[in-house]
């Protein structure tokens, strides 16, 4: 058991980082290592989630690897051979970057694709994040022809990721690291217990990748939150926030005690940060009445004591015919 609790915790940032449990993922935040370790095992029936960058460091655009999620493309890829065409476009990456003489850590999914590390030796600080990148990736598709790099996850620096050597209950299969050279997708068997499954971490950090592939030119976007989140909640806040003029009179009280305050409070924002957060968005909408103030204040200690979780977008967009 000590061997695979390492191996949790050698895939994880350090703390304080998001966690997610079952689908879709309810986030939380998580403080320490015990805490950590207790919530694996209490979920390790279901789904688990991670954050692939702390919540401190990524608020300044400080990292310490790079992950790139290889799945299918509903548009590109039908019937049996999904996994089959991911596993190619994973070994395209693989052998480029090894090539290039850059190391990686790759991961089996459980399901239909993989996860790509590079891992820096050093705090690595990445200023316009997404956009870079995005510049990135395409790289990739020009020069190797990938198609199946899920261009939404990746360049989301909020994202979290599924945590090794748990289930992925789509297929009942884990989320294992895997070595490339000797992966065979034939011997995936229909369930295996992670007490099985243990296998060391072993991969030299790469000390030039953000010296060169990161320097490419890049595009900066004018909205970085163009498209619709979907199930990380702090990706959903700030979109919420960024489209405040456009959410209508009758749903903005509703988004800041559906969404922004039981948001901020599993992200482990202060009273004083929801309540100035919640007082801006109300006033860019024009929506801010006097008595709001203590409003808020009363919304935040509901949401501590009943622990009220963040609602999803997409429900928040139905119940309140929100057209954004």
């Amino acid at each position: 058991m000590k061997a695979l609790e390492e191996a949790w915790l050698s895939h994880v940032p350090e703390f304080p980082f998001m966690m997610g449990v079952g689908l879709p993922p309810r986030q939380f935040i998580v403080h320490t290592k015990e805490e950590f370790i207790m919530q694996v095992y209490l979920n390790l029936n279901t789904d688990i989630f991670t954050s692939v960058h702390s919540v401190e460091k990524r608020r300044n655009d400080i990292f310490h690897w790079i992950y790139f999620d290889i799945d299918r493309d509903k548009e590109l890829d039908f019937g049996v051979e999904e996994l089959n065409r991911s596993y190619l476009d994973t070994c395209r990456l693989y052998e480029w970057l090894k090539e290039k003489e850059y190391d990686c850590r790759v991961y089996f999914s459980g399901n239909k694709g993989f996860n790509v590390y590079i891992d820096f030796p050093s705090e690595v600080i990445i200023d316009d994040y997404s956009d870079r990148i995005r510049s990135l990736v395409l790289h990739f598709e020009k020069q190797l022809r990938i198609k199946r790099i899920d261009m939404g996850v990746v360049v989301d620096k909020n994202r979290i990721s599924r945590l090794p050597y748990t289930k992925n209950t789509k297929s009942g299969k884990l989320c294992v690291p895997i070595n490339l050279q000797t992966f065979d997708l034939t011997s995936l068997k229909a369930r295996i217990s992670p007490l099985n499954f243990v296998r060391d971490r072993s991969v030299n950090s790469e000390k030039n990748f953000g010296k060169g592939l990161l320097k490419l030119p890049y595009e900066k976007q004018k909205n970085t939150y163009s498209t619709e989140p979907t199930s990380n909640i702090e990706t959903t806040l700030f979109y919420v926030i960024s489209k405040a003029k456009h959410i209508s009179s009758g749903s903005r009280h509703a988004a800041v005690w559906k969404i922004i305050i039981p948001t901020m409070l599993r992200l482990g924002y202060s009273d004083d940060d929801i309540s100035k957060t919640s007082i801006d968005f109300l006033s860019t909408s024009n929506a801010l009445l006097s008595s709001d103030k203590s409003w808020i204040k009363s919304q935040i200690r509901m949401t501590k004591k009943k622990q009220i979780h963040p609602m999803r977008w997409e429900k928040f967009k139905y119940e309140f015919n929100v057209k954004v």
